[in-house]
């Protein structure tokens, strides 16, 4: 790779990690809201979900030592993505968890003369 194309990859992969970093820590922020025992998440899990785990710090060493190399960007590309979707997926699952005992828990709507 010449000083140029690695000049290129990396605003664009800077432009990448600020979109996805900053989704992420949202998802993480709103996860934190949550109080532990309602996730059921162990402490290795939640570990895991944040987000500069060990995977990520090992993709980030590899992209310092070879920023022109597609294989390593995509692969930061698609962590960054699987671990938006996985943060996505667990928050989803809760509000509909959550819905769902709401509705079943409560009063049924004869009782509450609404019908």
């Amino acid at each position: 790779q010449t000083k140029k194309e690695v000049a290129v990859v990396i605003p664009e992969m800077q432009e990448m990690e600020q979109f996805y970093t900053t989704r992420i820590e949202e998802k993480l922020d709103e996860l934190k809201r949550i109080p532990a025992a309602e996730l059921g998440l162990d402490s290795t899990t939640s570990k895991e979900l944040e987000l500069r785990n060990e995977t990520y710090r090992m993709l980030e060493k590899e992209l310092a030592g070879n920023p022109g190399n597609e294989r390593i960007r995509s692969a930061m590309i698609r962590y960054y993505q699987m671990k938006l979707e996985l943060l996505e997926k667990i928050l989803d699952e809760h509000h509909k968890y959550n819905n769902d005992a709401n509705n079943s828990d409560s009063t049924p709507l004869i009782r509450k003369n609404v019908i």
